[in-house]
């Protein structure tokens, strides 16, 4: 689920968010995957500056990574409690990708995006590992439009929300709530 994402560097959006900062992030735009570089929203308690982290948490064994997380389950598990009370992060997005199998057994891609918003925003949460930032996108079950697809989303949240995600005590109610709905368009290869 939700194991690819895109960001358009052309978005005038994420121009400004990462024009606050000062600093010349470094991450890839375009089709993301596990493991590389993107731009995630963070907060220091007051206000929320754009960074570059590495998307996944590094498994134990040292094989790959954990690119998303349970929302139901997070505050269980030693992996993600601390991060998810103390280290939450928005992740802007243009859209993420989905795969459906057809009757031919073909895999179709396609595109989620935002209905009326340029950026689509997925909840996650962070943590170092060693000397670098990495970060986990938070899934829930799916809503109607996303249901065809696939039975788990990411958790979205919507721009006026994005404070009280990252910097908020009472987060919990945006875990708990139905995704608005998204639009889907297939990639042709």
């Amino acid at each position: 689920m939700c194991g690819r994402f895109e960001i358009d560097p052309d978005i005038f959006d994420l121009k400004i968010l990462t024009g606050k900062t000062g600093l010349s992030l470094q991450y890839k735009t375009g089709e993301i995957f596990p493991s590389d570089t993107a731009l995630v929203l963070q907060g220091n308690g007051q206000i929320a500056f754009g960074a570059s982290m590495i998307w996944g948490f590094p498994k134990w064994d040292g094989k790959g990574v954990i690119f998303n997380a349970r929302s139901e389950t997070a505050h269980e598990k030693p992996m993600f409690r601390f991060p998810l009370k103390q280290h939450r992060v928005a992740v802007p997005t243009t859209g993420f990708y989905e795969w459906k199998t057809g009757n031919s057994r073909k895999k179709s891609k396609y595109l989620f995006t935002h209905p009326s918003e340029n950026i689509l925003w997925l909840a996650g949460i962070a943590a170092p590992f060693g000397h670098k930032w990495h970060f986990t996108i938070l899934t829930t079950g799916a809503n109607d439009s996303m249901a065809p697809y696939h039975s788990r989303m990411p958790v979205l949240l919507q721009q006026n929300e994005l404070d009280e995600w990252i910097n908020g005590k009472d987060f919990s109610c945006l875990l708990e709530r139905t995704p608005h709905r998204l639009s889907a368009r297939e990639i042709l290869s």
